[in-house]
């Protein structure tokens, strides 16, 4: 900014033109600004979304109980999936991850694609940070080329492992999580819901932590 209040687009300290003083001061503002929009992102989702801990196995498999699983009825049916699918949701979740990364070392394509991209991002990452080019072989390129490059590149190897992801693996689980949740029997949830006034949403106050 001049001294008259107006903004100029030359670099007040190296005298550079262009946003940024220089493009390595750009790269670095791009990286910070990237973390901060990150790390808020992440403190919203942990406010507003609930997710109750990893039940023990011994809990989640109802192991020492009399009859821990059962056919439901019609109406202790909709009541299981109500306190069971949210009170093993993080199991539920953990089941899913695993049977992804089974379907991704399964798919040649997939699991090339994602090592070749993380390696793609490793490696300009670990670069020197001083400087604003990256040598491949004989050829001198600007990271800001590479990093819109890789963009693009994550662009479609996300599509790719989302296609991969969204397959059997999801079905699974889902079928997993419904067999489980219907099967497991609820008593101790149902008497604990109904001592927090019926709450069938899965916000069932002290029941909710790790045993």
């Amino acid at each position: 900014m001049n001294n008259d209040g107006n903004y100029s687009p030359v670099g007040e300290s190296s005298g550079q033109t262009g946003i940024f003083p220089n493009n390595q001061t750009g790269l670095a503002t791009v990286i910070e600004t990237s973390k901060t929009y990150g790390t808020k992102a992440y403190g919203f989702v942990k406010e507003r979304v609930n997710i109750p801990p990893l039940r023990y196995p011994v809990v989640f498999f109802g192991l020492g109980k009399e009859k821990p699983f059962s056919l439901p009825g019609g109406s202790e049916l909709v009541t299981r999936l109500k306190l069971n699918l949210p009170f093993y949701a993080s199991n539920y979740i953990l089941f899913y991850l695993i049977l992804c990364g089974m379907s991704i070392i399964t798919s040649p394509v997939s699991l090339v694609t994602l090592v070749l991209t993380s390696a793609g991002w490793y490696v300009i990452l670990k670069s020197n940070p001083e400087s604003d080019s990256f040598n491949i072989g004989s050829f001198v390129v600007k990271k800001v080329i590479l990093y819109l490059a890789m963009g693009v590149v994550s662009i479609f190897s996300g599509i790719l492992l989302i296609g991969t992801l969204l397959g059997w693996s999801l079905w699974l689980g889902c079928v997993i999580a419904l067999c489980h949740s219907a099967g497991r029997d609820a008593t101790e949830l149902i008497e604990t819901a109904e001592a927090e006034e019926n709450k069938f949403e899965g916000d069932i106050g002290s029941f909710l932590q790790t045993p």
